[in-house]
């Protein structure tokens, strides 16, 4: 993962078969309910990910960003963009920098 003036770049491995990409950046890192920022990733190369394949997405920042601990979420999605059939990757990271947050 690298923070970009634009956006954050996210490198994802398949650990099961997918039609979309959801990724979802969380503020503050402990928030509960809609993300700040979301973005679905169809996969513009065949009807679907395979379990193993990587992909490389950029998830836009908004501008004036608030600087802190963000959690950012990485789900394999179904047909539609329908979420919830397994748990999402997540990852603590501290923003604008792109350092890891302190703490828990």
């Amino acid at each position: 993962m690298a923070a970009k003036v634009d956006g954050l770049e996210v490198h994802a491995v398949f650990g099961e078969d997918a039609e979309w990409l959801r990724i979802g950046l969380y503020y503050p890192d402990d928030a509960i309910g809609e993300p700040e920022m979301e973005a679905f990733a169809p996969n513009l190369y065949g009807p679907r990910w395979r379990k193993g394949q990587r992909t490389t997405q950029t998830l836009p920042l908004r501008d004036g960003i608030k600087p802190g601990c963000y959690r950012l979420e990485v789900e394999a999605c179904g047909p539609g963009g329908v979420c919830g059939r397994s748990a999402a990757a997540k990852l603590r990271l501290s923003l604008p920098d792109g350092g890891k947050c302190q703490g828990p």
